[in-house]
């Protein structure tokens, strides 16, 4: 009867599941009327972060930037390019980058959008300082290189002894299929036990690839058992032993470029294992050539800056030389006028204020361009917009012409260029890879030995 329900609950149940199909079905909600419009309201509600920090000086304390409207509510700050590189290299925590630029040689007009602030999230667009330390405590984030994984104290660690201790406890409580009903306490019906287990051991693997294990373990019995002198009882025993891999992982070279006992933990592709002390290094040494073409790279830019601004000083200063000699024509032609003479005509009185007022013109711009370069410097600089001064250069750039021999300068570049460097490193893990992966094609060899002495069983006398 019972299989007979059985097979037609069954048979119900697939015939169900052949009339539903698979449509999709409105979900149901207990004590819902199936309009949801009212959660409309709170899903797209934007919720903005409860955060009570400080506000920066610079930031608190921001001055209204220069303008034409305000430029005589300023002080002159004579400034020199060693000055300028100090201060830079002082407050830049984040090494800053210039973005896109466009330059009119006829203004000198240049629009900057700051890649640190096109993608301030993104790892490949901010070099900090804290980057390499980074790198090399093991945060194995993306630091801009192509590598990424544990750092050279993460890899050594992997070399120092380790501690490793457990506790177990079990409880079996089975029946037992013994029928003797003569000798009940020798053959229990009901077989209870309590089992418990503790082990305390330190492991350290070497250069070479051994493996040296020390250990203490401690076992722990007690059952209902009747053919036992006492229910429960103790057995303690040390251990020593070690593991050395003969062939496939032997060798300080292979346990140096792919970390001890990479072979055994190959589980994803020998190729992911591969991330010993020397790969670490290297990943270090990129970071320290991406770091150090950070820091070039500002440097440049705050010397072209620093020249810009020299320039736009400059540019400024012929401008105005423009603006007064042709305020001074205008004016000349405006007495003439005045006093009816030849050359105060109006079409020339008309002529000579257009061209002042077009010099005129060119000064404000000029000036305007002078406050975007200088606040283009102020932000390599990592200073506030404004503080109330205009920066000025006060070193002149040097006038001497320079022959520079190629075979000289062609061999310096080979040698020290960073780009160039950083291309090597990234070459140089490849090539410890190939070494470890040839490694992996060897057989399984090793030579395992343990030495065991113990102690026990000790009773528990009731």
């Amino acid at each position: 009867m019972n299989r007979r329900l059985r097979s037609a609950t069954s048979l119900g149940m697939c015939v169900l599941t052949l009339v539903s199909g698979c449509a999709p079905t409105q979900p149901f909600f207990f004590r819902e009327d199936g309009d949801l419009s009212h959660y409309v309201g709170v899903a797209t509600t934007i919720d903005y972060p409860d955060v009570d920090q400080p506000l920066l000086d610079d930031v608190a304390g921001a001055m209204p930037p220069l303008t034409l409207a305000n430029a005589e509510n300023f002080r002159i700050w004579d400034l020199s390019l060693d000055e300028a590189s100090r201060l830079t290299l002082a407050n830049s925590q984040v090494v800053r980058q210039l973005g896109g630029r466009i330059s009119d040689f006829g203004q000198n007009i240049a629009q900057t959008t700051p890649q640190n602030l096109t993608n301030p999230g993104g790892a490949d667009n901010a070099i900090t300082t804290f980057n390499p330390a980074l790198v090399e405590s093991g945060y194995g984030g993306n630091t801009g290189s192509q590598f990424s994984g544990t750092g050279v104290e993460a890899a050594l660690s992997e070399f120092d002894a380790q501690l490793d201790s457990s506790l177990n406890w079990g409880n079996n409580d089975r029946p037992q299929n013994f029928g003797l009903a003569a000798v009940p306490d020798f053959f229990a019906p009901q077989f209870r036990q309590d089992l418990g287990r503790y082990t305390l051991g330190v492991t350290k693997a070497t250069a070479p690839g051994t493996i040296f294990e020390f250990r203490n373990n401690i076992n722990y019995d007690q059952n209902n058992n009747g053919s036992r002198i006492q229910p429960s009882d103790w057995t303690v025993n040390f251990e020593a032993g070690f593991f050395q891999p003969l062939l496939q992982g032997a060798g300080v070279q292979y346990n140096r470029i792919a970390g001890p006992r990479s072979f055994q933990e190959a589980s994803n592709g020998f190729a992911d294992q591969i991330d010993g002390v020397l790969i670490s290094r290297i990943r270090q040494d990129i970071s320290l050539t991406e770091f150090e073409n950070g820091v070039r790279n500002l440097m440049r830019d705050v010397e072209d800056a620093y020249w810009e601004l020299y320039f736009a000083y400059r540019d400024l200063d012929a401008r105005k030389i423009g603006r007064d000699s042709a305020l001074a024509t205008w004016n000349r032609v405006k007495t003439l006028e005045r006093a009816g003479g030849v050359g105060g005509e109006s079409n020339a009185e008309a002529q000579a204020r257009g061209q002042y007022y077009f010099f005129r013109a060119q000064v404000e711009t000029a000036f305007t361009n002078l406050l975007r370069v200088e606040n283009r410097l102020r932000y390599l600089m990592g200073l506030g917009p404004s503080d109330g001064r205009l920066i000025r250069p006060v070193d002149e750039p040097t006038t001497a012409q320079v022959h520079f021999d190629w075979t000289t300068i062609h061999a310096e570049a080979l040698a020290t260029r960073v780009e160039v460097r950083r291309q090597r490193w990234q070459v140089k893990p490849r090539e410890l890879e190939v070494i470890a992966s040839r490694n992996s094609l060897l057989p399984r060899l090793d030579a395992v030995a343990r030495y065991r002495e113990g102690k026990g069983p000790l009773f528990n006398i009731a």
